[in-house]
């Protein structure tokens, strides 16, 4: 499914005192089956726009095409109630948002909520939490009874379990140890990858995700589109990046300053990738 975001603004508490405007006319496309990284400051608009996305909040003028469905000032929220079993969202801390009497109750809940039989919400249920690790000697037990990882492990699977087309990520490795941040970013790319026919949406203020799993890069700023485009076209851009406030993946930092400080032109800073940034470095090397 396709989204694009034609002219979209939003505002905060419209037409009181305290009337702020979150985006302006923001203009954006996230093609079909694509992993997108959207950055940018606190308050740069980038958790209002997902939003807009899967209908939490509707735009104050303009308009989200999400593939057939519309979502402007007057949709609806019966219109948007069919829209959300395509687009799933993991906000951060998503293990906030537990509820049921045991995990597999849970997990089910969304496929139940959408008018799928519950015998067969169930099965889909157990195969949600199999994907993210969860014994299915947990399936039922409380869901506040397990630790904070799987906790968040048991909330991914309960959107998962819905079947999205678009999954929408936002900060969902915060609070996480490296070890937590890296397993939770690889089962959302093995998910990704799995099918021809998903895609994904990230907000995430580590740039080292955004160069690892991004194919495009989305920057906001005060509520603009900043910057848009491929990772190698963004990423290139280091002093731009810089002049916004935002920070630049480890990589691009090592081969801008190996370049700076060798002088040696010959180094491509746009292969930052881990194992293209090795292969520059040993390239250097032999040159040397």
């Amino acid at each position: 499914m396709q989204i694009k975001a034609k002219n979209i603004v939003y505002k905060y508490m419209p037409n009181t005192p305290f009337e702020r405007e979150a985006l302006k006319q923001v203009n954006v496309t996230f093609e079909e089956n694509s992993y997108n990284v959207i950055i940018g400051r606190t308050g740069s608009g980038k958790s209002t726009l997902i939003q807009l996305i899967n209908g939490l909040l509707q735009p104050t003028e303009g308009k989200m095409e999400i593939g057939e469905y519309i979502i402007s000032s007057k949709t609806k929220e019966k219109d948007i109630f069919s829209l959300r079993r395509h687009v799933g969202m993991v906000f951060q801390y998503p293990e906030n948002q537990l509820f049921h009497d045991t995990v597999l109750q849970d997990v089910s809940f969304g496929p139940i909520n959408f008018g799928v039989p519950q015998g067969e919400a169930e099965e889909i249920g157990r195969n949600a939490l199999s994907r993210v690790g969860i014994s299915d000697m947990l399936f039922n037990r409380s869901p506040f009874e397990l630790s904070g990882g799987q906790m968040r492990r048991v909330a991914i699977a309960g959107v998962l379990a819905s079947e999205p087309k678009i999954l929408i990520l936002d900060e969902p490795t915060a609070g996480l140890d490296p070890q937590g941040q890296y397993e939770i970013m690889e089962l959302f790319y093995e998910w990704y990858k799995e099918r021809g026919d998903r895609s994904v949406i990230l907000v995430t203020h580590q740039m080292e995700e955004a160069v690892k799993y991004g194919q495009n890069i989305v920057v906001m700023n005060n509520g603009e589109l900043e910057m848009c485009g491929k990772r190698e076209e963004v990423f290139q851009q280091r002093d731009k990046l810089l002049q916004l406030g935002l920070g630049i993946p480890d990589t691009v930092k090592l081969l801008h300053l190996l370049k700076e400080t060798s002088g040696d032109k010959k180094i491509n800073t746009a292969k930052f990738d881990l194992y293209n940034t090795v292969e520059e470095l040993l390239m250097f090397l032999e040159r040397d």
